[in-house]
């Protein structure tokens, strides 16, 4: 088993509830879901790996695997999914995987979409992140929490 990352836009319930729990947002900055066009251009900006799309058929929406761009079997991975179309703003979710990349990859989106929150389905802490916080300040987050 491994971990499922849900990914959200901050808004401003969220960050109410995030408050509340004693965890840093930004002040009046609200976020939307990325489009499919918007994953793959952070991924694209990400040296170190590369990926695979498909479409999910009748049931519409879309996965990406994201692999070490030279050895898959050692490096870092995970999946995205969506069950937005390709044009769509859509929530995505993470299936299992490396938790630094999935941080990486929601701070290269939060630079396009505005502010994000990362809930793991384990019970840690949220983590909301933004394209002003710099990334190393989150992944001593999940590396500390998670």
């Amino acid at each position: 088993m491994g971990v499922i990352y849900v990914v959200r836009p901050l808004d401003h319930e969220i960050a109410h509830w995030l408050s509340g729990q004693g965890v840093d947002c930004p002040s009046g900055q609200w976020g939307r879901d990325p489009t499919l066009a918007e994953v793959r251009a952070v991924l694209g900006d990400i040296s170190d790996v590369r990926y695979h799309q498909t479409v999910g058929g009748a049931t519409g929406g879309w996965l990406i695997d994201v692999m070490h761009r030279t050895d898959p079997a050692k490096g870092r991975w995970t999946s995205i999914r969506s069950s937005g179309g390709a044009a769509d703003r859509a929530p995505i979710a993470f299936y299992k995987g490396w938790s630094d990349l999935v941080v990486e990859i929601v701070h290269g989106l939060s630079a396009r979409t505005g502010p994000l929150v990362v809930f793991p389905d384990t019970g840690s802490t949220p983590l909301p992140i933004w394209a002003a916080r710099p990334l190393a300040d989150a992944l001593s987050i999940v590396q500390a929490e998670w």
